[in-house]
């Protein structure tokens, strides 16, 4: 079956509001066991100023550790006792909440997530405790070069910009904020009108919204909100070309790339074709060539980022330090044919089709369906029907994958950043 051909796919999915600007999305999955329960807030570390670095992730940390109903205790032992799971995360746009449980748990569920976001205490012990947890995890990124590499990388992307700090933060912003200023950026940053409360499996929109209303309708937000949206990068700031991060390793890690496509991009299908093509698997060409017919590294692939306002696109690998300039040069290589119009209509297909079947087995959990329903709705305004999104990959043409190659991977508008023993390689970004 082609990419084109899922025509008869039926959302299920229903979208309503509480008056304080809650926006509440179900997605009924008839044949699963489980709930999964999304709070996502539009509060991530593009909100935060310089000093500020970090404050959101370490928040979205501090919500664990007791509300005013719970200790911290309580909420592990009340969610082990159901068979649950429930986590959070951060990202520069967002932080999430949730919960999987048993259909018959929600309630509960959404108790002990409406407590997290709404009444956590901020208690004094438990945050100098947390505080060291966050700063082990800042410093452990120092210890781990892939992550190390695309931190310094995102750095000199987006120069004077929030989208390259590191989520974490910096280790002297969250070494010393005081608890006031915790709860200062929480009240600013947290609020209704901009939570998205998401769930897919086994439930309805009308019972799961009487739920939730006990819960999240009554919430109100009197303090004013920061800025949502800070500024980017000032106009005419150029990405630095290069960075090299001396480490005692083996292996050199290596991330080079360029800003990219916005998640709403009329071209974000062409977008995500070109990157499956190019590194997205073990049949992709940088893959192929540089692993597989060279031999010159373990890893590597390529990946993109999408914000709601840019994107990136990069390449990742690691290799001897002796081989990284040739690497580099190849990697340059398979660019400069994409943009040329080496790619074919039977390579797009392929790609489209794995590109269907990634989709597809990203659905196959109650989360992928839950974070689908959330984020449709944050950058969309509106669940995105999965016909829909089918038939823009299928009308991706190769010529168009090209023209895309060509206005993305611009000469002297890259980065590339590097961990490892590097000294006398040349770094040069190898798009001319």
């Amino acid at each position: 079956m082609g990419i084109d051909q899922d025509r008869s796919f039926s959302s299920l999915s229903q979208k309503d509001s509480f008056s304080n600007g809650v926006r509440i999305l179900t997605e009924h999955l008839p044949h699963s066991r489980t709930v999964a329960i999304g709070v996502w807030i539009l509060a991530g570390s593009r909100m935060e100023r310089e000093e500020e670095s970090g404050l959101t992730h370490f928040i979205e940390h501090l919500c664990f550790k007791g509300t005013e109903k719970r200790s911290a205790l309580d909420i592990a032992r009340e969610i082990d006792e159901i068979g649950g799971v429930l986590n959070g995360f951060t990202g520069q746009e967002m932080t999430c909440f949730y919960v999987k449980v048993l259909p018959e748990h929600v309630p509960l569920a959404l108790d002990i997530l409406s407590d997290l976001v709404i009444r956590p205490v901020f208690e004094d012990a438990e945050l100098e405790r947390e505080r060291e947890v966050v700063l082990r995890e800042i410093k452990m990124v120092e210890d781990n070069p892939d992550e190390l590499v695309q931190d310094v990388f995102l750095e000199l992307l987006f120069p004077q910009d929030p989208l390259g700090r590191p989520v974490s933060g910096r280790a002297e912003v969250i070494g010393s904020v005081p608890r006031g200023r915790v709860v200062e950026f929480w009240r600013s940053s947290y609020a209704p009108r901009r939570v998205v409360l998401a769930a897919a499996g086994r439930v309805q929109m009308e019972e799961f919204r009487e739920h939730a209303a006990r819960f999240f309708s009554d919430w109100t937000d009197p303090h004013p909100l920061r800025e949502s949206e800070p500024p980017g990068s000032p106009p005419g700031v150029p990405p630095l070309p290069a960075r090299v991060v001396a480490k005692p390793l083996e292996e050199a890690y290596v991330c080079l790339g360029m800003r990219a496509y916005s998640v709403t991009h009329p071209r974000r299908y062409a977008f995500q074709v070109l990157n499956t093509y190019l590194g997205g698997g073990m049949s992709s060409r940088l893959f192929q060539e540089i692993r597989e017919k060279r031999g010159l590294a373990y890893s590597i692939g390529s990946f993109t980022s999408m914000f709601a306002d840019s994107g990136v696109l990069g390449v990742t690998f690691s290799t001897s330090p002796a081989s990284v300039g040739q690497c580099l040069r190849l990697v340059g290589e398979e660019i400069a044919r994409l943009k040329a119009g080496d790619i074919g209509a039977e390579d797009v297909r392929r790609v489209k089709e794995q590109i269907r079947g990634n989709l597809f087995l990203g659905l196959e959990s109650t989360d992928g369906w839950m974070a689908r329903l959330a984020q449709g709705e944050i950058y969309f305004g509106r669940t995105v029907p999965l016909p829909e999104i089918l038939a823009g990959f299928a009308q991706v043409s190769s010529e168009e994958v090209s023209e895309v190659a060509r206005d993305i991977f611009r000469p002297r508008s890259g980065a590339v950043a590097a961990v490892g023993r590097l000294d006398g390689v040349e770094m040069d970004f190898p798009i001319g």
